[in-house]
């Protein structure tokens, strides 16, 4: 190791752009949260029929809920017809 130089064990980060640039933000939400799963809620949030919760994931508005089946269900929180929010 050179007086210049860092350590194998330090790793350059990102600049501090990298976390308030609008654009960068955009490509994160399309490429990260827009692409994969990931947990909103636990089962137990949801604790009988008819409970429900939403959350933001990314753009979007997402309704959680569990059904009388007892299944959870997961919605995109907006009216297909007239295109506005339901909870």
């Amino acid at each position: 190791m050179t007086s210049t130089s860092l350590p194998d064990s330090l790793i350059a980060t990102l600049p501090g752009s990298s976390y308030t640039d609008p654009q960068i933000f955009a490509q994160e939400q399309e490429r990260i949260f827009e692409t994969m799963w990931f947990c909103v809620a636990r089962a137990s949030d949801l604790a009988k029929p008819g409970a429900f919760r939403t959350v933001d994931v990314g753009r979007e508005s997402i309704l959680v809920t569990r059904a009388r089946d007892n299944s959870i269900r997961a919605y995109f929180n907006v009216c297909r017809h007239r295109g506005a929010r339901l909870c």
